[in-house]
């Protein structure tokens, strides 16, 4: 969902500015990062990757930090936008996934929400990427993301979509994979 309010939000090159409130932020909790400095600028579209494909926290606070000017407000769009999904069993109190009582969700809300997602194109073709470097816009900061998922190397027809891991819900996974035209997601 934090990549949904984005592409919803912004055009993919869209350039946001990191604040160094996400990267202090990011680097306080026991996430994994893109590795972003505060103050470089990256585009939409490549912060996306740094989200979708290694789960970067940094990412995931820079989109919300800049969504117009306030985390409470992206929080807001992101519970506004999964209301309109009818994921009646989802509530999200952080935009990067960590463990808290308030944040939950189902596996038929998560398999609605990959089914929405995977319709955008841009979505659907960063989630099957296996691996891509991107840089900020000076050129100057390069990033080599590789996707979390496993199955996108070990599992033919395997194109998506979402790893995740905290310490109460443990690994899980949304995968998706397409053999002779059938499409499957589970």
């Amino acid at each position: 969902m934090p990549a949904l309010v984005p592409l919803s939000f912004w055009k993919p090159t869209d350039v946001l500015m990191v604040p160094d409130l996400a990267t202090q932020s990011a680097s306080a909790t026991d996430s994994a990062l893109m590795g972003l400095s505060g103050e470089e600028k990256l585009t939409v579209q490549s912060l996306l990757y740094g989200l979708l494909l290694n789960s970067g926290a940094d990412a995931a606070y820079t989109l919300s930090m800049n969504f117009t000017g306030s985390q409470s407000a992206f929080l807001k769009e992101i519970n506004k936008k999964a209301a309109e999904l009818h994921l009646k069993n989802t509530h999200f109190q952080n935009e990067i996934g960590l463990d808290d009582k308030e944040q939950y969700s189902s596996v038929i809300d998560l398999a609605r929400l990959a089914t929405f997602a995977l319709k955008n194109p841009l979505f659907a073709k960063i989630v099957a990427t296996k691996n891509i470097t991107v840089s900020d816009v000076s050129k100057k900061h390069w990033y080599n993301l590789e996707n979390l998922n496993n199955l996108l190397w070990d599992a033919p027809g395997a194109n998506g979509v979402k790893t995740g891991y905290t310490q109460q819900a443990g690994e899980n996974l949304v995968a998706q994979g397409e053999r002779n035209g059938h499409r499957v997601l589970a």
